[in-house]
């Protein structure tokens, strides 16, 4: 691609065997490509200066009916963004949308419906303090910009999540309005969203938001890292519960996304893995439906957690942890439902900065499990 990579955005088809990679390296350019299950396709450069250093400005969603390949980036040079549709065999041409912001986007992020070809793009301004805007995609065209928060925290760290109800698909985004210890949401009907309300304070101020639904029910789990490196946890059930705190060191500082948080699949039950300040094991914690699990030890990786990214597999309860350590080696552990695998060390320099997300692990997409509402008798 022509540099070392920065930023990796990965999405499996739903249909297809067919990976789509979107990656921003240190020159700030993003390149495409697509994988097919043996070999890699020529690497599509759709931006040359995606503005700032650090920020991630760049992904990819499938819609999940059609299965196309939607993929939206900066573009520094024309200040808009682009986007282009793959339909596994065409990588369209460039469509641009306008800039609802005074300078650049710095973080962007799309969050496909299940069980539909709509999906909305969150987009944070390149100023700090600047405005959270949506826009939804109807499955061909970009609806207009809807600013959700005149003022959000921080350009530098994605301060925002989104997640649907798998059953209704009534989507719920969370956001840190700037200097507010109460994360504020919204909720999607249709592409309508809700006024804006809040939920309990975190204590601090939310850097990084998580926000992961249950394949198998309505519930929706948030987590967040604020600036006093406390991770805190909440469950939306149409509403949120109470605020429960499961780290006050999360690290040394907030930099990088030092957690995730994900729903097994078919099981109801979720995980959570995290780091703690000057300990080599990450810590993890199991969701049962109803609570947390008491605090549990992962394997040692020899260095501090730094980034960590989870992923489903394909059977039912497995997990797949990918963290990064302080001496930029990456590790993939097994989560088989009840236990760790052996700790396997797949790179041993990651190239950029040890908060940059260099790396993922797609997951496939499986629809979520039909809910059964009752039977009716009928004459053969």
């Amino acid at each position: 691609i022509g540099g070392q990579p920065k930023w990796v955005r990965m999405k499996i088809c739903p249909t297809r065997n067919e990976t789509c990679a979107v990656i921003e390296d240190l020159s700030k350019r993003v390149n495409v490509l697509f994988y097919n299950g043996s070999t890699w396709s020529s690497p599509y450069l759709v931006s040359t200066d995606t503005g700032g250093t650090n920020d991630r400005p760049e992904d990819v969603g499938y819609e999940q009916n059609s299965s196309d390949a939607l993929c939206v980036y900066w573009r520094g040079t024309i200040s808009k963004f682009g986007y282009r549709v793959y339909n596994g065999t065409t990588f369209s041409a460039e469509t641009t949308i306008a800039n609802p912001f005074a300078t650049e986007c710095d973080f962007l992020a799309l969050y496909p419906r299940p069980a539909a070809d709509e999906m909305v793009l969150l987009a944070a301004d390149g100023n700090a303090k600047g405005p959270l805007a949506a826009a939804f995609w109807s499955g061909g065209s970009f609806l207009s910009w809807t600013q959700l928060c005149a003022s959000i925290d921080t350009n530098n760290q994605e301060c925002f999540g989104m997640a649907y109800e798998s059953q209704t698909g009534k989507g719920v985004a969370v956001y840190t309005e700037s200097g507010v210890a109460t994360p504020r949401y919204r909720t999607l009907t249709g592409s309508t969203w809700s006024s804006q309300a809040s939920l309990p304070t975190v204590g601090g101020v939310a850097k990084w938001i998580r926000l992961a639904a249950d394949p198998t029910s309505n519930q929706i789990l948030f987590a967040s890292l604020d600036n006093q490196n406390d991770l805190n946890v909440n469950v939306w059930t149409g509403s949120w519960g109470t605020n429960q705190e499961l780290e006050t060191t999360c690290g040394a500082d907030y930099d990088g996304r030092r957690f995730d948080i994900i729903f097994e699949r078919g099981t109801g039950e979720a995980l959570i893995v995290y780091a703690e300040n000057g300990v080599n094991n990450f810590r993890y914690r199991t969701w049962n439906g109803t609570s947390w699990s008491s605090e549990a030890t992962g394997p040692s990786l020899g260095a501090q957690v730094e980034l960590v990214s989870l992923s489903r597999g394909f059977t039912n309860g497995e997990i797949f942890a990918a963290v990064s350590d302080s001496s930029k080696r990456l590790h993939l552990i097994r989560w088989g439902g009840s236990s760790w695998g052996s700790d396997t060390i797949i790179e041993s320099s990651l190239s950029g900065w040890t908060y940059y997300s260099a790396f993922t692990v797609p997951e496939p997409t499986v629809a979520p499990h039909p809910k059964i509402s009752g039977w009716a008798e009928v004459t053969p």
